[in-house]
């Protein structure tokens, strides 16, 4: 009987081990299918950007992202606009400043 439970436990610890694998490996293909959509959630959008939800949805009350609401009530955020807004405001590197001053200088001469 004490070889039979030492038997089960290790076959439950073997199945924990699987199922858990089983977990990660669905949370990873959950992931991927983000990167596949045009249109997200703001859920999506969250996952996929890094903002909180709730940050996300003050950027759409105050219009600061495109988005829409084709029944009114479900937010849709198409992943072009998520990524224009999150590239917004570019501030250039100190060497980028020097070329771009260099090429105006030359133009100038």
């Amino acid at each position: 009987m004490k070889n039979e439970l030492k038997t089960i436990l290790m076959e439950l610890r073997k199945n924990r081990k699987e199922v858990k694998a089983l977990k990660k490996e669905i949370n990873q293909l959950k992931k991927a299918k983000i990167y596949m959509k045009h249109v997200l959630t703001i859920k999506d959008a969250s996952e996929w950007s890094g903002l909180s939800e709730s940050f996300l949805y003050h950027l759409t009350s105050t219009n600061k992202l495109t988005h829409s609401k084709p029944n009114g009530k479900v937010i849709f955020i198409h992943r072009r606009e998520l990524k224009n807004f999150l590239l917004s405001n570019e501030i250039l590197s100190n060497q980028s400043i020097e070329e771009q001053s260099a090429n105006y200088l030359m133009k100038k001469l």
